[in-house]
């Protein structure tokens, strides 16, 4: 997958750092059902213009859902909901982006 190599800090990377996120699933009964780890960024340490350059918050007004809700029942169009959670995360970036190891690395 190569989403990453290790290099060197150098002088003049403005590097972020990172951490580890740890999170155990469990059954209903209360037994373990699987541990889970995720390795983060520390996102509160960029700096704007040097590591994005623009921010993208979706939001809709309840107007214009109530609007589409209207328009989808009057023209018997029917409709889905589609759930976005990933798709930033999934999302190519065509920057270098420098972060540091974790603590326990």
């Amino acid at each position: 997958m190569k989403a990453f190599k290790l290099v060197p800090c150098t002088t003049g990377m403005h590097v972020i750092m990172s951490t580890w996120a740890f999170c155990i699933k469990c059954f209903p009964t209360g037994f373990i059902c699987k541990f889970k780890a995720r390795f983060c960024c520390r996102g509160n340490q960029q700096k704007e213009g040097l590591d994005y350059f623009d921010t993208f918050a979706p939001v809709v007004s309840w107007n214009t859902v109530r609007m589409l809700i209207i328009l989808s029942i009057t023209l018997n169009i029917s409709s889905t909901q589609v759930d976005c959670t990933s798709a930033f995360v999934l999302s190519a970036i065509d920057t270098i982006v420098y972060i540091s190891m974790p603590q326990c690395w």
